[in-house]
């Protein structure tokens, strides 16, 4: 009796809990008997379309039940909780409930746990325990047998195989659609020790019938021949049913789920859910019913409310996708043109342009390697506007190989191009085109040109599957090509382009094109003066057109708005026509609707300069900027600089003015729009006529005439005229002066300037300020600083400079500047210049310095005759490999995003390497916008947020020739040296005054630390 009691208390000592537990009869859920309010519920769950009212009122009526202990209601409550369907996602609380379910008989709620311990989900992972659930479970619940089964045969718990052969066949007895698919598998893989091939396919063949996908992806496993038990010319294989309707409705109901858990948890969360529940349906490269309901959701769901989530949906299919090709085709390149298509929309939605260059890369390697497309390279005809110069290293040409013939002697591209391939096309010139390379733009759109020739010209209908479509194609082409146009100011040129879709008169999805060009059409015409081709009837009947078709943009009827309120204004109703703009913006409030917006600010921006109302321009102006830099559309920007500008000019602030000016002309460079160069030199030059620096009037005035008069430079005729014109009126009034030693590139400076303490004082005659930096270069070069010393009066300024540092020599130049070396062998010393400063002139104070040296500071001071003395100073310190740079003083934040430091440096080739260009990866200690230059102006890169990457809304990354994802900034040619310019925004003031740059190069032991650049800003 003792050794009895004994062994009991030892069994109860060293037997798990949930072992001690006495059995349950389970009960099959569907048996139990339901109260109306249970049937309701269900039902909602059950039968609703994965609307998510649907969800979460059935969740409502669930939980209540369950809270006074409805089995069936328990069971459903956890279910919701783990699949969050009405609910957050919330794994404990499944496990609660599943566990009230369980101890109530519910066989499925066993089912759930099982499942909950195999993964570890609120609890920790326990095969032992999830087994035995699922056994209890198997007793009545037709999923768990077939689980079960599984389980048995690959050996991750116990069992024989006749045992989980039965339960299969029980599980298929009542036509469990999974246990048909499996059944099925092992019997045609060879997995079962005495396999029925001939009873696997009428398993697989009946699953399909039920709208089982995986089945059906096993049958076209067996039709490629991935079975030795069944030939692949099997005739029960020959003939397989195509993707039935149950599948789509499969589809569409797990689709749903992720999307709920999307709306409920966030973009990650939905990701997350589509992960784990959805993976297996991307097995098969001839069947995507989920695809094809993925694609539906970013396309025409959410997605079109949300551009991120649609951006996210479509990165994560094309990654899916691209990874299963690859699986099964090692040795090719995966291309899916039209998802890139569309993932390259939304890229531009969501302001990741530098995405838009790696997808454009996709394509064009894509169809390189799979196409047998042969990128022969030249520029095209198109490409020679201007100067003739590509900032693509790539140049396209025509690459059309089609002959007229027989459809069997054809020379195709491709095997053909589908419209999907096609249309993808068109990714590589609007990748170019938002990246401030419209050169590689025109090349591109000139190649689909030719091609769209010559299916046309040919009668090549299988060249494409859908031929009417190559009109939608040639729209694309023409829409990139006007915009280009319009950019540059060859309005007649885009006009032109306009009229290609709508003279094509398509219907269908392309007519969708034909009534965007007429808005695009009647929009430019009023912009640039023209008489419209539109009246106020046909655009309200052109709004409801665009409205009611299905294929259109959801911001084209506020285009049409837009085109409505140029003509009311063309007509001369101005405050019906502000009216109309104000209820674009009110109605342009979504992600998806910001070009829309963008469209409406600017416009309301323009009329407000032109009607000299500017109680909103600046405001606008600012708002403007932002959301062009947030979605990165640098190619905005020199407008914009010129508009604020004009805006400055306006109220009297000639100086912000001529600053802003020089922006906007620097911008134009680092993009090629070379067009408005003229035009935006005499307004430069009008203004320094107007603060009296006839020197610098003349100057502007000459590079104008200079440029206009270039001979191989192509330029719009009312540019070329209006330069004209206003040159001829000039030169009666103006004198020539030789124009002084100058900066021409001065830096944007914020009306107001600090003394070495950081008090502010106001603005002087006289401004003494290091607002550049040249860093210690590579390779150890002499580190240079550089001050700017500027005379705002119109009278001579005499004052006494003084340095105060390890000065080797201080001097005039023979240019009018002034030159300081430092060097530490040299005593501590002051060393003064008396200097006179010409009326409305700046001039420059160079400042060097040996690398390698201890830390040596430099303090520079102005004492004038009349006004306040100012102090700057620029210090360098060398610490390892990391040259620390510090500019005091150099800016203040403003709240004002057209305000950014300057910092430049130089770049020094060893004499060992023959590198073309230096791999960098800059990167700010807090979030702040850096854009970086080239030594020529062109524009290298711009990281939104300052993280060394170009992953964020709002990157760009031109400058990447070996493709890792850094930038390159190329060595001048003939030369071992280069130059970088910064220029810097923080997203706010940093909470310590100080923002560290910190600049890495590549080389062969990986990063290294070159430089940290300390920019201080002062309250």
């Amino acid at each position: 009796m003792k050794a009895s009691i004994t062994l009991f208390y030892l069994w109860l000592l060293l037997t798990p809990a949930w072992l001690q537990a006495e059995p349950v009869a389970v009960k099959a859920l569907e048996t139990i008997a339901c109260s109306p309010t249970i049937r309701t519920a269900t039902a909602l769950y059950d039968d609703g379309q994965g609307k998510p009212s649907d969800f979460e009122t059935a969740f409502e009526l669930f939980e209540s039940a369950a809270d006074q202990g409805d089995p069936v209601a328990q069971y459903y409550t956890g279910h919701m909780y783990l699949n969050a369907r009405g609910t957050f996602l919330d794994t404990k609380a499944a496990w609660r409930y599943f566990k009230l379910a369980a101890d109530q008989g519910v066989d499925r709620a066993y089912g759930r746990l099982s499942y909950m311990l195999t993964r570890g989900l609120s609890v920790a992972e326990d095969w032992p325990r999830a087994m035995h659930y699922l056994r209890i479970a198997a007793q009545s619940d037709v999923q768990s047998m077939n689980n079960l089964a599984n389980y048995i045969i690959a050996g991750k718990t116990a069992g024989t195989e006749v045992e989980a052969l039965n339960l299969l066949k029980k599980a298929v007895a009542a036509n469990n659609v999974n246990a048909l698919n499996n059944l099925g598998y092992y019997h045609t893989s060879g997995t079962l020790s005495q396999p029925d091939p001939e009873y696997g396919i009428q398993l697989l063949l009946q699953a399909v019938e039920l709208g089982d996908t995986h089945a059906l992806n096993n049958l076209w496993r067996l039709r490629r021949g991935s079975s030795h038990l069944v030939k692949k010319e099997h005739a029960a294989i020959q003939n397989l049913p195509s993707v039935t309707k149950h599948s789509e409705k499969e589809a569409y109901k797990w689709i749903r789920e992720p999307v709920a858990v999307y709306r409920q948890a966030g973009i990650e969360a939905g990701l997350d859910r589509l992960e784990d529940t959805l993976n297996v349906w991307l097995r098969s490269n001839r069947l995507y019913p989920f695809r094809r309901q993925v694609w539906w959701e970013a396309q025409a769901l959410s997605g079109r409310e949300d551009p991120e989530w649609s951006y996210r949906l479509y990165q994560w299919l094309y990654q899916k996708c691209k990874a299963d090709y690859l699986r099964r085709n090692p040795n090719k390149v995966y291309l899916d043109s039209a998802m890139l298509h569309n993932l390259s929309k939304e890229q531009l939605a969501t302001g990741r342009i530098a995405g838009m260059a790696q997808t454009s890369e996709w394509v064009y390697q894509g169809f390189l390697a799979n196409e047998c497309i042969e990128l022969n390279l030249r520029p095209a005809e198109a490409m020679q506007l201007g100067q003739p110069k590509l900032p693509r290293t790539r140049q396209l040409q025509t690459m059309v190989h089609m002959q007229p013939g027989s459809h069997n002697s054809k020379t195709k591209i491709g095997t053909p191009l589908f419209h999907g391939d096609i249309s993808g096309l068109i990714v590589l010139p609007r990748a170019d085109l938002y990246q401030g390379a419209w050169r590689g733009t025109l090349g591109y759109t000139q190649w689909i040109r030719d091609w769209v020739d010559a299916v046309l010209r040919h009668g090549i209908e299988n060249a494409v599957s859908r031929p009417n479509e190559v009109w939608q194609t040639q729209a694309d082409a023409a829409f990139l090509d006007a915009q280009v146009y319009e950019w540059l100011g060859f309005y007649d040129k885009a006009l032109q382009q306009y009229a290609i879709p709508i003279d094509s008169n398509q219907s269908g999805y392309a007519y969708r094109h034909l009534h965007e060009a007429r808005t695009r059409q009647v929009r430019l015409e009023l912009n640039s003066h023209q008489s419209p081709s539109e009246n106020l009837e046909s655009l309200q009947t052109l709004r409801q057109l665009r409205k009611d078709n299905k294929f259109d943009t959801t911001r084209a009827p506020l285009e049409v708005d837009l085109a409505i309120a140029s003509l009311l204004r063309h007509e001369g109703q101005h405050q019906a026509a502000r009216e109309k703009l104000d209820d674009v913006l009110s109605a342009a409030t979504s992600e998806r609707l910001f070009l829309a917006r963008i469209d409406a600010l600017r416009q309301r921006a323009i009329w407000g300069l032109a009607d000299q109302d500017t109680t909103q321009v600046e405001d606008d102006l600012i708002q403007l900027l932002q959301l062009s830099r947030s979605k990165g559309l640098k190619i905005n920007e020199p407008e914009l600089y010129h508009l604020y500008a004009r805006l400055k000019a306006s109220q009297g602030d000639i100086a912000a003015a001529i600053d802003l000016q020089h922006t906007s002309i620097e911008f134009c460079e680092s993009i090629d729009l070379y067009t408005w160069l003229p035009l935006r030199y005499l307004e430069l030059a009008e203004w320094y006529q107007q603060i009296g620096n006839n020197a610098l009037a003349e100057h502007y005035q000459q590079l104008a005439r200079k440029l206009i008069n270039q001979p191989d430079a192509e330029y719009p005729q009312w540019i070329s005229k209006a330069t004209k014109d206003r040159l001829q009126q000039n030169s009666s009034t103006n004198n020539t002066v030789k124009t002084p030693n100058v900066d021409t590139r001065q830096q944007q400076k914020p009306p107001r300037t600090a003394s070495s303490s950081g008090a502010i004082t106001s603005v002087q005659a006289i401004d003494l300020q290091p607002v550049k930096l040249v860093s210690v270069p590579i390779q150890g070069k002499p580190a240079l600083g550089l001050f700017t010393l500027t005379n705002s009066s119109v009278n001579t300024q005499s004052l006494q400079l003084t340095a105060a540092g390890h000065i080797q020599h201080f001097q005039a130049t023979s240019q009018g500047d002034y030159q300081l070396s430092l060097n530490m062998n040299k005593d501590f010393t002051l060393r003064s210049l008396d200097v006179e400063l010409q009326g409305n002139t700046q001039y420059l104070i160079y400042v060097d310095a040996p690398a390698g040296q201890e830390p040596l500071d430099l303090t520079l001071t102005t004492t004038p005759d009349e006004g306040q003395t100012q102090q700057a100073t620029f210090q360098f310190h060398e610490s390892g490999d990391a040259n620390k740079n510090a500019v005091i003083n150099a800016a203040y934040l403003e709240g004002n995003p057209f305000y950014m430091v300057s910092v430049f440096h130089l770049l020094q080739r060893s004499e060992q390497s023959s590198a073309t260009s230096l791999d960098l990866r800059i990167r700010a200690s807090t979030p702040a916008r850096i854009e970086a230059y080239s030594g020529d102006g062109e524009l290298i890169f711009i990281d939104a947020d300052g993280d060394g990457t170009f992953t964020s809304p709002g990157d760009i990354l031109r400058s990447d020739t070996d493709g890792d994802g850094h930038p390159n900034v190329p060595f001048l040619a003939d030369s071992d040296s280069s130059s970088l310019e910064l220029m810097i925004l923080p997203e706010s003031l940093p909470v310590n005054g100080m923002l560290d740059i910190h600049i890495e190069s590549q080389s062969d032991q990986g990063w290294r630390s070159d430089s940290v650049d300390t920019i201080h800003y002062h309250d």
